[in-house]
């Protein structure tokens, strides 16, 4: 016999703030499971926003819940160590991953089923028989969403025959990337998400000049 969980709790990252929730929210809807869930504390809003258009459709108010706390640490803490929870469904970064599931295991909820989805390191391969128009516009994608995406290419490997014309295509079509206000549609690419992102891909970019 197939029955409903008791509670599930949802930790969803802010780089796809509606899209990401929606893909916590729906299953557990369907499947008659209530769910809390923890958005990101940088793009909350559009949780809060469909939780009120699912309360006006009809969904009962215990059936969806949105927390969000001032310490973000403690406030995940708090929700993974609860023993209510049958399942926490994680997506956001290897680090804080590891994290939860040792707040889990600390406080004595690992044997809760524990779903983490820990980013992604993208490879694409480009090879002999390859279109390379085609390749390069693939290997365009790592600057989708400014880069903040776990599905990014974020490795390009290519073999030795197409390497020297593939670099030339792609470094053209990436000296032609605009960038500024993420409003203007004339631009490729916008603001990230906070100064410490900034920081980060300042950091990986020194390091691989250096």
């Amino acid at each position: 016999i197939i029955e409903p969980l008791d509670l599930a709790l949802a930790i969803t990252p802010f780089n796809h703030p509606l899209n990401q929730v929606i893909h916590k929210i729906a299953p557990a809807i369907s499947a008659g499971t209530p769910i809390i869930l923890k958005p990101s504390e940088k793009t909350p809003l559009s949780a809060y926003r469909l939780r009120d258009i699912l309360s006006k459709c009809g969904l009962p108010d215990e059936a969806f819940v949105v927390v969000n706390g001032f310490d973000l640490k403690e406030t995940v803490k708090n929700l993974v160590s609860s023993h209510f929870f049958d399942v926490v469904s994680f997506t956001g970064s290897y680090e804080v991953g590891i994290q939860i599931e040792e707040m889990m295991i600390k406080n004595k909820n690992f044997l809760k089923k524990y779903i983490p989805e820990l980013g992604g390191n993208a490879a694409l391969v480009v090879d002999k028989e390859a279109d390379l128009e085609l390749a390069s516009n693939i290997a365009l994608s790592a600057f989708d969403n400014c880069g903040q995406r776990c599905t990014s290419v974020k490795r390009i490997l290519l073999f030795n025959s197409v390497a020297e014309e593939f670099i030339k295509l792609f470094t053209n079509k990436t000296s032609k990337l605009k960038y500024g206000d993420p409003y203007d549609k004339k631009n490729d690419l916008g603001t990230v998400i906070d100064r410490y992102a900034a920081s980060k891909i300042k950091n990986v970019v020194d390091s691989a000049i250096s």
